[in-house]
Order: C-alpha cells, then structure tokens, then sequence
C-alpha cells in the first residue's frame, strides 16, 4: 500500500487494477477512451444538464478522480475536484453529433487532471444528442450507458436525492482468490 510519505497532499483513493494501469499505460500511446451518443426528444436547458452533471458526479466515486503517480511511479486514482466538462454546439444537421464523436475521440485526456470525462450537447429546438466521452480507466460502455441513464434521470426528476455509489474496487479484488479456490476443489 502506499504510504503516508508518498501521498504529498493528495487524497489517494486507491492504486488502479491490473486492467486500469494496461488501459492507462496504453492510453498514454493511443488514445483509449471512447463515446458514448443518445439523441434526446423533448426540451431541456443548459442550466439543468449542468445541474444533473454536478448530481451524478456526486453519486459516482470515479466521476471525481484523476490519475496520480507516486514517488515508485504507481498509479492510484485520486480525487480531485472539477467539475465535468460541458460543451455545447449548435446542432447544424443529422449528421453533426458523429463529427463531434470523432472530434472528441481525437482529443487526448488530461489524465493528471479530474475528471475523466466529459460531455458535449448538440442542441437543437426539440431535438438534441448528447455525447459522453470517458477515458476507458474509470468506465466501460455498459458504465457509461448506465450513467447517462442516471443523467437523464436527473434532468427529468431534479428533486431526487440519490446517495453515492460505493467506491469501485479493482476488477481483481472481485475475483475469489484462485490458489484458495483450486486448493479447496481439488483433489491431491
């Protein structure tokens, strides 16, 4: 575990999993991360995608980290504040979002720099897309349809009080450990 003397100030949450440091290392080569689109009907106002960001970053732990690296050059997701990025473009025909995905998958994360992700909406009257890019270290696709669930929810139902989600511990800490696992099934 890393040690007091290594954290300098920062709030270490926790090293990144085996999966999270190769997308991380990977990452830094070719850009890694990925978008996810939904066109939206209906009518909705800057003010309340900005207000539904600002909830749902509360509720998921990884909305709020960047990546960090100790003096043994490990790297632990640590929590820093930000808020999560929203640009918002002029929708200008059907084709328009799919420019901004591919835009937005050429634009490298910062990733010393919170959060890991991002959004931009491409607004119309009554019709709109919104894009969430996400470096591919804190989410998945099925993460990520999940938090834009949790956004538009937000949007649609601003009262709702949600509580925060536990934090996410590395994909090998949910696997039993496999030298018990053999030991105990089978025979010697």
């Amino acid at each position: 575990l890393l040690s007091s003397q290594y954290a300098t100030g920062y709030d270490m949450n926790r090293p990144l999993g085996s999966g999270e440091h190769l997308v991380w290392l990977y990452d830094r080569e070719a850009p890694l991360h990925f978008a996810i689109a939904a066109t939206i009907v209906g009518k909705f106002s800057d003010r309340e995608l900005k207000s539904a960001l600002i909830k749902i970053q509360q509720k998921h732990p990884l909305l709020q980290v960047c990546i960090k690296c100790d003096r043994a050059k490990q790297p632990w997701f640590v929590k820093q504040e930000g808020t999560i990025p929203l640009r918002v473009v002029e929708r200008q025909g059907e084709q328009n979002w799919q420019q901004e995905v591919e835009l937005e998958l050429k634009r490298p994360f910062i990733w010393y720099e919170a959060p890991l992700i991002r959004v931009i909406l491409v607004r119309a009257t009554d019709l709109s897309e919104i894009i969430l890019v996400s470096h591919h270290s804190i989410a998945d696709g099925l993460s990520v349809s999940y938090l834009l669930r949790d956004i538009l929810q937000a949007i649609a139902e601003p009262d709702r009080q949600d509580l925060p989600l536990p934090k996410h511990p590395p994909f090998e800490d949910l696997i039993p450990n496999l030298a018990e696992f053999k030991s105990d099934r089978l025979p010697t």
